[in-house]
């Protein structure tokens, strides 16, 4: 219960500060970049956006509220 809580934890934060970086510091995430070059700008942006933010975030928050 406790590491479930952690790991909820860690994982909203994550999600919290990749949305941060991408936001004020995009150079500072090369994964961002290389998406963009590959899938261009926007699918890019998008796949980064939902893979490193959004699923990190929901995954975070269904972690700590189970556990609670």
């Amino acid at each position: 219960m406790i590491l479930q809580v952690v790991l909820g934890v860690t994982a909203v934060l994550y999600g919290l500060t990749t949305a941060w970086c991408r936001s004020f510091q995009p150079a500072r995430l090369g994964k961002l970049d290389g998406m963009c070059k590959r899938m261009g700008p926007r699918a890019g942006y998008v796949v980064h956006v939902l893979g490193y933010s959004v699923i990190p975030v929901a995954v975070g928050v269904g972690l700590v509220a189970t556990a609670l």
